[in-house]
Formats: C-alpha cells, sequence, structure tokens
C-alpha cells in the first residue's frame, strides 16, 4: 500500500508540473513556421545554402548550422529549425523582436530561450573566436525603453570545437505585469567581432502559470498527506 501512495505522490506532481505553464504567448518561438512572427534588422537569408550565411549581419532559419556555413558546427539532420546567426559587426541591430504581446495586470510571466554558440568547426583551427552577448529585453512603452530580461554570454575556447560550441544553453527570465497592457521582446547582440560571434536561438517563449496548474498542484500535494498519513497508521499500528 505504501508503494501505490507513493506512486499516487508522483502522479499527482508530475501531472501538476507537466500543466504547470499556459500558452506560449510567443508566435513562432520554435521557428516551425519559418519567418513568421517576428521582426528583425538584419538580412534574412530565405532558402540558404552552404555558405548562405558567411557574410556578417545575417540570418536564417535551419537545422543545422553546417548546412548554411562551412566553419560552424555540423549537427546533423536535427529536423529542429532554429534561428542561425552570423553577428552584426556595427551597430546594435536587433536579431529578433515580436511586439503586442497580451498581458494581464498583476501577473508574473516566465520567460526562457535557447541560445547556442555554433562557431566552429575543426576546419576553422585556431583563428580568433569572439563570444557573442546575447541579450532578451522587453519594453511596455512600444519600444522607448527596454528592460534586460535574460541574457548569456558564449564561452568559444581557444581551438575550434571547444569551450560550449554546439551546445545548447537555456536562459530564463521573468516579468511583472503591473497593468493591462502590450509588451515587446526583443534579443540583441553586444558584441560586434568578424571572427566567431555566431549563434543560434530557439524554444522562445513567455507563459504565466494557469488557475488549472495550481488546483493540480493541490491535488499533488493532497496525495502526499494522504499517503504520508497512511504511512503514520501503518506503523501506530505495528508497535
Amino acid at each position: 500500500m505504501k508503494f501505490i501512495g507513493f506512486l499516487a505522490v508522483l502522479a499527482g506532481m508530475a501531472i501538476a508540473g507537466a500543466a504547470a505553464a499556459g500558452p506560449n504567448l510567443i508566435v513562432n518561438g520554435d521557428f516551425s513556421a519559418g519567418d513568421t512572427g517576428f521582426t528583425t534588422d538584419y538580412d534574412f537569408i530565405t532558402n540558404p545554402g552552404s555558405t548562405s550565411l558567411e557574410p556578417e549581419g545575417t540570418i536564417t532559419i535551419a537545422d543545422n548550422p553546417f548546412s548554411v556555413h562551412p566553419y560552424w558546427v555540423d549537427l546533423g539532420n536535427t529536423n529542429n529549425p532554429m534561428l542561425i546567426v552570423n553577428g552584426a559587426t556595427s551597430g546594435s541591430p536587433t536579431i529578433w523582436e515580436e511586439t503586442n504581446i497580451s498581458v494581464g495586470a498583476g501577473k508574473t510571466y516566465s520567460f526562457s530561450a535557447t541560445v547556442m554558440d555554433i562557431c566552429c568547426n575543426s576546419t576553422y583551427g585556431a583563428n580568433a573566436n569572439a563570444p557573442s552577448e546575447i541579450k532578451f529585453q522587453i519594453s511596455t512603452d512600444g519600444g522607448a525603453d527596454w528592460t534586460d530580461l535574460a541574457g548569456y554570454t558564449t564561452k568559444p575556447g581557444a581551438v575550434a570545437q571547444s569551450g560550449d560550441s554546439g551546445i545548447p544553453v537555456t536562459i530564463y527570465g521573468s516579468f511583472h505585469s503591473a497593468v493591462l497592457g502590450q509588451l515587446a521582446i526583443r534579443a540583441i547582440n553586444g558584441v560586434s567581432a568578424a571572427g566567431g560571434n555566431d549563434f543560434a536561438l530557439d524554444n522562445i517563449s513567455l507563459s504565466t502559470p494557469e488557475p488549472a496548474a495550481w488546483a493540480l498542484m493541490l491535488v499533488g500535494m493532497g496525495a502526499l498527506g494522504g499517503a504520508l498519513r497512511a504511512r503514520r497508521g501503518i506503523n501506530a499500528a505495528a508497535i
């Protein structure tokens, strides 16, 4: 009976965890719909080929960095589209931006995104490999002012295929909306180097817990309490 109670606890908590987040408010956050749902200041390359992203300041959507640049990491056929970026060498252009995201008053929103250094493969050798300083920012006044939400600075190694190259990293942030309104989110890069400074973005998400999730969590906690009470009863009977 104790084992069954333990399974009930696990099941209740798993259900609560799975339902903890509401719908993703980011349109096409996984880039599976292609070049839709966002704007960019970069040059977007459609139908990219093996050398399409050699110029700095260009982006595209593909499932393997190596398929669009001969020096970048080869992830194979992942069937996982991502936004692939050759970092710009001047200014601070917006890489990705979504506007008109509706937020409610008095709600806290959770943000997450996957970032990945993609420079370089073994053919790049020991050439200069600059990091990228990726920042996601929010604006509540139509883009007049921006506040940092989450960020990551890549850690390229001294030689190719070292450091964090080819390793996806999930970053997190949160935002409390005091009033009902519209939100904008953008991604920028604080580095303007030509060697290295190449990365990918994916799985951009903004959501808030839903009331049903809290109910399911209470079910899980109730199962936990019931299992503990049953255990105490068994122990008392054994004395």
